[in-house]
């Protein structure tokens, strides 16, 4: 017979023996609603499992327990949630191309990185590559923070490439021209 802590009752905590006593059902039945509140207050403290129900003030003491470098008490709430998911992954692989790149797609939605062997760059280096258009000068500064918080000391960041598509009307022609050459001396 399987119990949780939702449906049970003090008396049930008891021994065997304590339970015909009649003082002890009466003190039991009395600690019942106060048990049943500490119950239903104990399922907030699963702060990380439930991170979807918390508010800035939670997410911003739980952004400064688990140390996220990149936080910022100014973003939005679901960026903040994120990133505080992201915390352990990104403690545990910081100084990898990964962390950087799952850094990077949390606050822009979008990027890669690309080291320097896999573009003809100079050794330790390595480009950002996205095509978010957010990714700005005015966000340069908070950009550059996030990717040397996670990013390893002796790799530098050469570049950030802006990638845009567009779409639009594009006509192509061509045409063929068969005939002879006839040289006359």
């Amino acid at each position: 017979m399987s119990r949780s802590l939702n449906n049970t009752s003090v008396i049930n905590l008891l021994p065997v023996n304590l339970r015909q006593d009649a003082d002890m059902i009466a003190a039991a039945s009395s600690l019942d609603l106060g048990f049943f509140e500490l119950v239903e207050n104990s399922k907030k403290l699963a702060m990380i499992p439930n991170i979807n129900e918390q508010d800035h003030d939670v997410l911003d003491h739980l952004a400064f327990t688990f140390s996220v470098d990149a936080y910022e008490r100014s973003m939005g709430l679901e960026t903040k949630r994120e990133l505080i998911s992201d915390a352990v992954f990104l403690h545990q692989t910081r100084g990898t191309p990964a962390a950087v790149e799952r850094l990077i797609t949390t606050l822009f939605n979008d990027g890669r990185v690309e080291e320097w062997w896999e573009y003809g760059g100079e050794p330790y280096m390595f480009r950002v590559i996205t095509n978010n258009p957010s990714a700005n000068q005015e966000r340069a500064l908070e950009f550059i923070r996030a990717v040397n918080a996670v990013k390893n000391m002796r790799s530098h960041l050469e570049t950030v490439i802006l990638e845009q598509m567009e779409r639009m009307s594009l006509y192509w022609a061509g045409f063929v021209h068969q005939g002879d050459k006839i040289l006359i001396r």
